[in-house]
């Protein structure tokens, strides 16, 4: 058994490769548009009926929403009641039926629940890429509710000192839920960057706030050191005495002070009476402070998170795919409008006369160089798609300027290369055949007919020996 070389066995598997591609026949090579070419798969029943589930629950949690609001505003006016404040009516009727809607609420969250495990059963909890958190939180709020509807509320009857109140609020967290919707709807798709920038970005967000804490409780035991012996201080008055005990007695007094003039923006206001009352020495520590980490650091965060933003808009595929078919609808619709206007007589088809006439206007120039089409290239591409009467369809008008526009991509350069050796293919049979005839040929009729064989050999490449 001969073995063969191992860079002879990496051109062979090229070489394969290569045959591979060209056995297709380019005009189905060229019937692809050159940004993934693969058909799409057929979508399953479960993954067409996932999306219509989406939307049915994101109507229900936008309909709750909606609910809460209409309910926490009747039970608002039961409470000013409470303190003489009324500001609206709220009878005994009107809060029992908000109560039996509540209950219709919560029984089609449970029907959704259940539908979604039914119908996808394992892929409901667990998909390819592990664990699907967000149907598990989805089942944990949908039975933590149902526990403080049917459990919960009846034991708060009972015991007058629950307060299931913060219980109630964490229904909100529901909305999360509609997260799905946008990102399966195009009209949503800014949102979903926006979604998916900030989901990205908790990494960042933490490290960003843990310094910012540093920073901020150095700041605060500064204070409250430095501040220590304000209390003893007799020129000052009581009252001054006190407020600065207020804010700055204590490192945790101290911490919320400085976290209030770190991102309220009025720290005018804690400064002012330690520079005019205490000392004017402070006024160094504000001005570091303030120039260090309310100006400089703050901007810096801001850019990280603003780089971070366009580095992921930038790697969302999807979006990226859409907007690039955004992109190619409007040339083409650009396109679609030259024709219209070149196309004077009106009967859909476009001849070299009208097309030759509307290139000379100046506009039709700079428009197709927007467009990364040469003039020159158009009228060659129209003699090329143009039928045996020369008249050109507005479809293959578009098709031709779409595949001129720019510049030419690896798919159409691996057709080129596939018809140049299905000619080459066709080059050395024809040659073999004329070789065939003439030496099946007599001598005399050879050099009677003036050397065809030797004419022959010039079509192709000559015989091995």
């Amino acid at each position: 058994k001969a073995t063969v070389p191992q860079g002879q066995k990496a051109t062979g598997r090229q070489g394969q490769t290569e045959q591979d591609a060209c056995d297709t026949d380019p005009q189905d090579v060229d019937e692809t548009d050159g940004e993934g070419g693969d058909a799409p798969e057929e979508k399953s029943f479960l993954d067409k009926f996932e999306p219509v589930l989406d939307v049915v629950s994101f109507v229900l949690i936008v309909a709750n929403v909606v609910f809460m609001i209409v309910q926490l505003q009747f039970q608002g006016y039961e409470s000013s009641q409470t303190i003489n404040v009324v500001e609206g009516e709220v009878t005994e009727d009107l809060l029992r039926v908000l109560h039996i809607v509540e209950h219709i609420f919560n029984a089609a969250f449970i029907v959704e629940l259940a539908i979604r495990v039914v119908a996808f059963k394992k892929r409901w909890c667990y998909h390819r890429n592990g664990i699907v958190w967000a149907n598990v939180f989805d089942a944990v709020l949908v039975a933590s509710t149902s526990i403080e509807l049917y459990i919960l509320s009846a034991l708060e009857s009972r015991f007058e000192s629950m307060n299931l109140n913060m219980l109630r609020g964490l229904r909100v967290i529901r909305m999360v839920k509609t997260l799905r919707v946008f990102s399966a709807v195009k009209f949503f798709m800014k949102l979903r960057v926006l979604i998916n920038t900030v989901m990205a970005s908790f990494l960042a967000l933490f490290w960003s706030l843990l310094l910012l804490i540093l920073v901020m409780l150095m700041g605060a035991l500064f204070l409250c050191q430095g501040l220590d012996k304000v209390y003893e201080n007799t020129d000052m008055t009581e009252e001054d005495r006190q407020w600065v005990f207020r804010y700055f007695g204590t490192p945790t007094r101290a911490f919320w002070s400085v976290f209030e003039l770190t991102f309220s923006g009025g720290w005018p206001n804690y400064a002012r009476p330690l520079v005019e009352k205490v000392h004017p020495g402070w006024s160094v520590f504000f001005f570091i402070y303030v120039f260090a980490v309310i100006f400089a650091m703050f901007r810096i965060i801001t850019a990280l998170f603003l780089r971070d933003t366009l580095a992921l808009a930038a790697q969302d595929h999807e979006t990226a795919m859409l907007e690039q078919e955004a992109k190619k609808k409007a040339v083409a619709n650009k396109l679609l409008a030259f024709f219209e206007q070149a196309d004077t007589s009106g009967d859909g088809m476009l001849c070299f006369d009208e097309f030759e006439a509307l290139l000379g206007d100046p506009k039709v120039k700079t428009m197709l160089s927007l467009l990364e089409i040469h003039v020159a290239q158009a009228e060659d591409v129209f003699h090329l798609v143009e039928d045996e009467h020369g008249m050109v369809s507005d479809s293959e008008f578009v098709k031709g300027m779409m595949r001129i526009k720019g510049q030419a991509k690896s798919q159409d350069v691996l057709a080129i290369l596939c018809q140049n050796k299905k000619m080459m293919s066709e080059l050395r049979a024809l040659h073999d055949s004329c070789a065939k005839m003439t030496a099946s040929l007599p001598q005399s009729q050879m050099h009677a007919t003036g050397g065809v064989g030797s004419g022959a050999e010039g079509v192709g490449q000559p015989e091995a020996t």
